[in-house]
């Protein structure tokens, strides 16, 4: 009886070793990006012209520490919205590395969009803007995934801000950002159900 339980336990422990190397080594190679972003951050940063060490702010999404990261990416929205270069630094996804270090409603849209079209190189290649997005939309969408973790009360400002930033910087007869006008319907229609979902006080 004693060695059903054993092995059950051995067999608990290696099911779930999968996934602790898979959060590892995804922390790692975050480690090392924040350090390689951190020289451009550097030099380049200005109220001007703001850039966020996107890996940085990653990074402690993936740890939890989703207050901290809600800060930052609050800070950095206003900080795009004030100087009004909300399209200058932008996120690869072109490249799955970069897509999986994601939060998981981007990844499943970006792995459908690769069903979809499984040599996303040459989708890239046809549609050359297809291949990042803009911080501001990354910045929000992560934002929005923090505050519904921590139970924020402000999400209704959060759907006022996201409906804002998709009409006025994306505007529909700019092919241009095709994507980030998607990111953002997302975005918005998943924080609206979560709002419409709260139980009633």
């Amino acid at each position: 009886m004693s060695n059903t339980r054993t092995d059950d336990g051995n067999h608990n422990s290696s099911s779930s070793d999968p996934s602790l190397l898979a959060t590892t080594l995804e922390l790692v190679a975050l480690e090392k990006l924040i350090t390689f972003r951190q020289v451009m951050v550097r030099e380049l940063n200005s109220e001007q012209f703001p850039i966020l060490n996107e890996f940085e702010a990653l990074y402690s999404y993936k740890c939890g520490f989703f207050e901290e990261c809600l800060e930052v990416y609050c800070n950095h929205v206003n900080m795009l919205l004030r100087a009004g270069c909300s399209r200058n630094q932008r996120y690869v996804i072109a490249l799955p590395q970069f897509v999986f270090l994601l939060d998981g409603e981007l990844v499943s849209l970006f792995g459908i969009t690769g069903l979809m079209h499984p040599v996303l190189f040459l989708l890239v290649l046809e549609f050359p803007d297809y291949g990042e997005i803009s911080m501001l939309t990354l910045s929000l969408n992560l934002m929005v995934q923090c505050q519904k973790k921590l139970r924020e009360d402000s999400l209704v400002d959060s759907l006022q801000l996201i409906r804002f930033v998709h009409d006025k910087m994306y505007p529909a007869d700019d092919s241009e950002y095709f994507l980030d006008r998607l990111i953002l319907k997302l975005t918005y229609r998943s924080l609206k159900l979560y709002i419409d979902d709260m139980p009633l006080v």
